[in-house]
């Protein structure tokens, strides 16, 4: 974004001028007295109204072509529609009669709408494409209302519409077209999830579409075109953690609104958008809470450069976030069409959300699908061979592990695999055998009345398409002996030889223990024999990817270390460490990512405090 404040400042400057004119010289008042008939406003005009009004919007409704008024008044549960006359009629009364006493105004005409329950927001548009204005308006606790201006009469044709969770602030229902088909559709932020019904051929509203929110609360939300490109976009606040930004949603050259974009700002007072130029693209207007000064601001896309890293993040939301925060995610393509997928586990909600990937357009928004209660564990790989990902979900609350496939567009319910009995506590696929696919690789947990055993399984897809028990030497499972409560397992690569190694952590006060597979295909616990060691880290913190080779990447607050394991002093040595120069540096995780399209690849680093 840039600032544009230049325009502004002179318009500020002339309009305290007409403000300020009994101070000034007297020749300077005869200038303003000359001028006071092309600048400035005319004498304020007064309506009297209840003290619990709000939601003030303008359109025509009266279909005469004069823009009008609507306000919600709670204090009477009612719409007051303030219709502007063409001329002072001629029983108008006179203003003023008496000290204190105050009459209306004779240019509205004063009609009112009851309304069941308070007006919490209210937008004006044409609802079902007749071309006269009509009201929406959020009320109650769940209740999106539709009133319908009618030819003739009175306003008796409605539709009503629930949606959940939305909370009481105005300026959470907006109107404007979201997909440009030249018909106004509506939006309305709610707690966890922003509604969107686009308006139909025939003119009605379609069901309601969902955005998942990346925030619990989106307030002064605006519709507008903030890029020029000639399509509306969506635009609000967001607030997070006690901080405030600009976010917009932009529409996409197919009719789609995008990723959230933030742009943040300095505790803004206030937010409002504006057309102050002929151009097409609206300017963001702001006034700085500390400073009380007025930015004038306007979306810039930047031209993009060769080998540049893209300036922004893009964001995309979840919904409600998780009591325990235990969401997992995991990549892969899931329909066979040669682009990554992503897959968002949500266990408090028994659910899947899936982000299919679109050939130049990037990932769609989130769809939700069904599934296990607390899956809080998954990962996506082919098992069947076909093409095409797999989904394999852990569900410590249903002590299941099941498998879902994309089919006829949606991802199935996870078919729960035999488990014979036993309780899966962590989840993870290699290729334990050497066939070139996949394994499930899980522990279990045994409870006796003295001590709590843990056991490595796996299991193996068939020639038939079964899932049989994978064999250790024989073996169905093998005992691991682990000095903390296990709860992740990660698949590593240590040396490039194809054979797999795992790091199973046992929670955030101790270490990550080290396996890998013997000669007979049995894990083993390779013991570090002091030296450097990986630390107290959380499963997020460990990334396993590739530099110039195999790369284990772990977050240390300051600092990331690329960690490799040494077999002849079997320890553990620091390959390379990537420092934060920032104080306030608190780094949490990183990956390594090919960011200019050149061989070799990047490390991004997730730095939470600055």
């Amino acid at each position: 974004m840039r600032v544009i404040c230049q325009r502004f400042e002179v318009l500020v400057v002339a309009v305290m001028v007409a403000l300020s004119g009994s101070t000034l010289p007297a020749q300077d008042e005869d200038m303003v007295n000359e001028l006071s008939p092309f600048y400035g406003f005319k004498p304020l005009e007064l309506v009297k109204l209840s003290n619990r009004s709000a939601n003030l919007v303008s359109g025509d409704f009266n279909h005469d072509g004069i823009t009008d008024l609507a306000i919600a008044d709670n204090a009477h549960s009612r719409i007051d529609l303030l219709l502007q006359r063409g001329a002072k009629p001629a029983n108008a009364p006179a203003g003023k009669v008496e000290v204190n006493h105050f009459a209306s105004l004779w240019r509205f005409e004063h009609r009112k709408l009851s309304v069941d329950h308070d007006i919490a927001a209210m937008a004006v548009g044409d609802f079902n494409n007749d071309g006269l204005t009509d009201v929406a308006y959020f009320g109650g606790t769940d209740k999106l209302v539709i009133r319908f201006q009618p030819k003739t009469g009175d306003w008796t044709e409605k539709t009503t519409i629930r949606l959940p969770d939305v909370p009481a602030l105005a300026w959470v229902v907006l109107a404007g077209d979201l997909n440009s088909d030249k018909r106004d559709d509506l939006a309305v932020l709610g707690a966890n999830q922003t509604y969107l019904l686009y308006q139909q051929k025939d003119g009605k509203l379609g069901s309601p579409e969902s955005l998942f929110n990346t925030s619990q609360r989106l307030t002064l939300g605006q519709i507008a075109d903030l890029d020029g490109d000639g399509r509306k976009d969506l635009c609000y606040l967001s607030h997070d953690e006690g901080e405030q930004a600009l976010a917009a949603r932009l529409q996409g050259q197919d009719g789609r609104l995008g990723p959230e974009l933030r742009f943040e700002m300095t505790k803004p007072r206030s937010v409002s958008i504006a057309q102050l130029d002929q151009s097409p693209q609206v300017e963001v207007l702001t006034v700085d809470s500390l400073t009380g000064r007025v930015k004038i601001l306007q979306l810039e896309r930047p031209t993009p450069k060769p080998g540049e890293l893209a300036s922004r993040l893009i964001q995309y939301g979840l919904g409600q976030q998780a009591a325990d925060k235990s969401r997992d995610i995991a990549t892969g393509d899931l329909d066979g069409d040669g682009l990554t997928d992503v897959v968002v586990a949500d266990p408090d909600a028994a659910r899947m959300i899936v982000f299919k990937q679109r050939k130049g357009i990037g990932l769609e928004q989130g769809e939700a699908f069904s599934g296990l209660v607390g899956a809080e564990q998954v990962r996506m790989a082919d098992l069947d061979a076909n093409g095409a990902a797999e989904v394999v979900v852990l569900s410590t609350k249903e002590k299941t592990i099941g498998v879902s496939r994309m089919a006829e567009g949606r991802l199935t319910f996870p078919q729960a695999l035999p488990m014979s009995g036993k309780e899966p506590i962590a989840l993870e696929l290699a290729d334990l055998d050497a066939d070139k696919h996949a394994d499930i690789i899980y522990l279990t947990k045994a409870r006796t009345a003295r001590e709590t055993t843990y056991t490595l399984e796996a299991l193996h897809r068939a020639a038939n398409g079964s899932w049989e028990p994978h064999q250790f030497d024989g073996k169905p499972s093998v005992t691991l002996e682990l000095k903390a409560s296990p709860n992740r397992i990660q698949r590593l690569d240590l040396n490039n030889d194809g054979r797999p190694e795992f790091l199973i952590f046992g929670g955030a006060d101790k270490a990550p223990t080290l396996f890998s597979l013997d000669e007979k295909g049995v894990p083993k616990e390779l013991k570090t024999e002091g030296g450097i060691q990986l630390g107290n880290v959380q499963p997020g913190a460990v990334f396993f990817g590739q530099l110039q080779g195999p790369a284990l990447l772990v977050a240390q607050d300051k600092f990331v270390r690329n960690m490799r394991f040494d077999e002849p002093t079997r320890g553990w040595q620091v390959a390379d460490q990537f420092n934060s120069i920032e104080a306030t540096s608190k780094t949490v995780g990183a990956a390594t990512l090919n960011l200019d399209g050149q061989p070799g690849n990047e490390i991004v680093l997730i730095d939470v405090g600055v």
